[in-house]
């Protein structure tokens, strides 16, 4: 589960005026309950254009999932603004590499309030059209935070939902494989999660092997170093150099005998 301190940085952008009409013991309620593995409930939402799509797509690509407020003052656009920093850092693509997905949280929010907010936070390049803006119906929302494990309290005074920005990584079949949080996750754990989500199909021979010695720290949502690993991967690369040095030697030194005989 994600650091109570971490979920509290995360949690607004202006903590107090977001949270005037919430109770302190309101606040404290939100937060994510991690429900890595679980199967992500297939869904039917409405995208900007007005049509009824899948999500997850089924294309065998890995998804980035952010449940958003359309119209959060504080928090949601910062938080997606971060994601696409994080991901303007990698050679991947969405909608080649890997899906992103936007849906508002708030059943108020229609189209406009979509297609307002992804004006205001998505890129006017090709390279981020393929990214979704969606929005649902109350009760299929509600399951779907749900089932992430989101937890999450309506502010009336201000008529604006506080909750977590963590966001979630699903697999091609719609596991849930990584909860990431997007102030905090650097270009190459975005990278790495999703080579570890795309399961072979995502990410180069490279990543997958830098993944043996970076493991997930769900405290954290970032990858650290796997000291233990790392140490037995330079051992046995220095023994087997050393080996190799050693052959070398002794085949020129057979050499240099048979010569001389």
């Amino acid at each position: 589960m994600l650091r109570p301190a971490l979920l509290a940085l995360s949690l607004f952008a202006a903590p107090l005026p977001a949270a005037a009409g919430l109770s302190r013991e309101q606040v404290q309620e939100v937060g994510i309950d991690e429900k890595v593995g679980a199967t992500f409930p297939k869904a039917s939402l409405t995208d900007l254009e007005g049509k009824a799509v899948a999500i997850p797509q089924a294309d065998g690509l890995p998804t980035i999932v952010a449940f958003v407020d359309y119209t959060c003052q504080t928090s949601c656009g910062v938080s997606v603004d971060a994601l696409l920093a994080r991901l303007s850092g990698l050679d991947m693509r969405p909608g080649h590499d890997f899906n992103v997905d936007v849906i508002g949280l708030d059943p108020k929010d229609g189209l406009p309030e979509a297609t307002k907010f992804a004006t205001e936070h998505r890129p006017d390049a090709p390279r981020w059209k393929p990214i979704r803006f969606l929005v649902g119906k109350k009760a299929e929302v509600a399951h779907l935070l749900d089932v992430a494990g989101y937890r999450i309290a309506y502010d009336k005074d201000r008529d604006q939902f506080a909750h977590p920005t963590g966001m979630m990584l699903l697999d091609a079949g719609g596991t849930i494989r990584r909860y990431v949080d997007p102030f905090l996750a650097e270009p190459l754990d975005f990278r790495l999660a999703l080579t570890d989500a795309g399961d072979g199909a995502v990410g180069t021979v490279a990543d997958r092997l830098f993944l043996t010695c970076y493991g997930w720290d769900a405290s954290t949502g970032t990858y650290s170093p796997l000291i233990g690993r790392i140490l037995t991967a330079s051992g046995l690369a220095t023994a087997l150099l050393v080996g190799a040095l050693v052959g070398l030697l002794l085949l020129r030194e057979r050499r240099t005998r048979a010569e001389e005989g």
